[in-house]
């Protein structure tokens, strides 16, 4: 049983093969192809340009006939077009392609209304590969100038936002420095009361160099004083301020300059 189906498979494959060879046998290539070569109607493509892809088809088989050529970008179909090819002429078949950045690759293939025994020398052009780049519009510089803006001013902002709390933390605790300064006034107080008890006489104590020098430097104390710690504090905050809208604060520093100028100009 096992010989026999044997027997019967090498048979099968053997027709097999001969019914092939014989197919193959009957089908007759004619003289005529596609063009390995397919060109494009401008040099110089960006993205965007609306271009032609064109291909040709070569005939000398003595036969006419007619097909449909599938032009092939990335490995998919972007459009079909019929033609008819005439016995001893050179034919080309274009269509309309709107170009994409990046690399591409760009076919044709043919397919035609011969008989099933006569074929082509060739029905696929050779793939041909084509770079797009990116078309400098002023749309796209202006795109790319606020975006640089954009990033410079926010880098901008988080530096002064640092400085201004860096200029925020120098405020003066006002509470701390009334503290320090009854402290001061109280042992100044304490002197002369120890003065007065130990006898000694109060216009020799107030007439005194070393006494007047205390005098003078009491009264420059009011620079620590809870008042002046106020003023400084105001003076920190208005910073800060002008500091973390830095923007507005150049804009008015330039139209304080401008006036500046549009006044001696006036005045000359």
């Amino acid at each position: 049983m096992n010989k026999k189906l044997s027997i019967f498979l090498f048979c099968l494959i053997c027709l097999i093969g001969f019914t092939s060879v014989a197919f193959a046998q009957s089908v007759s290539v004619i003289n005529a192809r596609v063009l390995p070569t397919i060109w494009y109607s401008t040099l110089s493509v960006g993205d965007g340009d609306s271009i032609y892809i064109y291909t040709g088809i070569q005939n000398n088989s003595g036969t006419d006939f007619s097909g449909v050529a599938t032009f092939i970008v990335d490995d998919q179909g972007i459009s079909k077009k019929a033609f008819i090819s005439k016995s001893n002429s050179l034919i080309d078949v274009s269509t309309n392609w709107i170009a994409t950045t990046g690399n591409h690759n760009v076919q044709v293939s043919v397919t035609t209304s011969l008989p099933t025994d006569k074929a082509l020398y060739s029905s696929n052009s050779d793939k041909a590969s084509i770079s797009i780049t990116r078309k400098i519009t002023p749309e796209i510089i202006q795109a790319a100038a606020l975006n640089t803006a954009s990033s410079a001013i926010s880098s901008i902002d988080g530096v002064a936002a640092t400085l201004a709390d860096k200029v925020e933390s120098l405020k003066k605790p006002v509470n701390t420095v009334s503290s320090e300064t009854s402290a001061s006034s109280g042992s100044k107080r304490a002197v002369s009361t120890t003065n007065a008890v130990t006898g000694t006489a109060s216009g020799a104590v107030a007439n005194s160099p070393t006494d007047q020098i205390g005098d003078n430097l009491l009264s420059a104390s009011i620079i620590d004083s809870p008042f002046a710690a106020i003023v400084w504090n105001f003076i920190m905050d208005t910073c800060a301020l002008l500091i973390r809208n830095w923007k507005w604060t150049l804009g008015g520093l330039v139209v304080m300059y401008l006036l500046y100028k549009l006044v001696n100009k006036f005045r000359k």
